[in-house]
């Protein structure tokens, strides 16, 4: 099912492909972001490259971070070569910072697709606030 954008995506552009959207982040403004954000349905589930994966202890080499909408907020984590961070409370802010921080790299994108494994209550006695 397509989900629709509900503001203006004339400043960047996004390809719809296998049920996912590909977000082309080279002149995508903060703004946007936090309405991206937003935007992310409870069903969807968001990802980005980590470029410094070792500051949520998932590979030194980067990471593949994964964010859900989580009880009022969001939930992420990172993960790569068969590693994961486990899930991580982050506030919009620290999210859309975060985002930030990275899509400025060359190879930078930002993915929305249709969830794989949502964060449930086995996850929940293991999540912890990012400081």
């Amino acid at each position: 099912m397509k989900k629709e954008f509900p503001f203006n995506t004339q400043n960047f552009n996004i390809t719809i492909r296998n049920n996912q959207y590909e977000i082309d982040v080279t002149s995508i403004a903060s703004e946007s972001i936090g309405k991206l954000v937003e935007w992310l349905p409870n069903d969807m589930e968001l990802e980005f490259y980590d470029y410094q994966g070792h500051e949520y202890q998932s590979d030194r080499d980067g990471s593949y971070i994964d964010v859900q909408r989580y009880e009022n907020g969001y939930a992420f984590k990172g993960g790569n070569h068969g590693r994961s961070s486990g899930w991580k409370r982050i506030s919009k802010p620290q999210l859309m910072e975060f985002i930030m921080h990275n899509i400025k790299q060359k190879d930078a994108f930002i993915r929305v697709s249709p969830i794989v494994r949502k964060v449930d209550d086995w996850d929940e006695s293991y999540l912890k606030d990012i400081k």
